[in-house]
């Protein structure tokens, strides 16, 4: 039986009290740069980018977040491949993912999101698809807002980005800038 699908709406009102997600580099990593055979291969590793001046977003493969009433969610976003929806959406999950040890040279590393703030949730749903699917929408807690857009980053040629809006990454900013992980989680809170 395939999960049943909530919209990120169902967040309106609710108190979130932790978050934790699996962040993607904007780019770098090991890559495989040719391959005639599979014994052939030749392999590249270069640093990993978390973070660029020109991209105000931290990007995420997913983000967890637990309710104070027990409930916990997954955000993901999927672009449209035919599976029949695509957009922002949620997925009830029995509770959230537990962050693990990054591994040198990956460009995935899941933790818990302290720059988010926490508390009772205002949802704005700022733009949807032509198939009334979610591509924005915005979490407001206390005076902190953010912002979450299905997109991805892609890593173009000699160390340039480009953001490709309806993508399969959570595209995340606070307060019109990419989160900060060194704010403390509450509303209002020090920067």
């Amino acid at each position: 039986m395939a999960p049943l699908v909530h919209s990120p709406a169902d967040l309106d009102g609710q108190e979130i009290v932790r978050w934790t997600g699996t962040e993607m580099a904007l780019g770098g990593g090991i890559s495989i740069v040719s391959e005639d055979t599979p014994e052939d291969r030749n392999w590249l590793e270069t640093p990993v980018v978390w973070a660029s001046d020109v991209i105000p977003f931290a990007q995420f493969t997913r983000i967890d977040v637990q309710l104070a009433n027990g409930s916990a969610y997954r955000l993901l976003s999927q672009h449209k491949d035919g599976s029949g929806f695509h957009g922002l959406y949620l997925l009830r999950v029995a509770e959230i993912e537990v962050p693990e040890e990054p591994r040198p040279g990956c460009i995935y590393r899941s933790r818990e999101l302290t720059e988010l703030p926490v508390g009772q949730t205002r949802v704005s749903i700022l733009r949807r698809a032509e198939s009334n699917s979610i591509i924005e929408f915005e979490l407001s807690i206390g005076t902190e807002t953010i912002r979450m857009l299905s997109g991805e980053v892609y890593e173009r040629e000699e160390g340039l980005f480009e953001v490709v809006e309806s993508d399969e990454s959570v595209l995340v900013q606070l307060n019109g800038e990419r989160p900060n992980p060194s704010f403390n989680g509450t509303p209002g809170g020090a920067r």
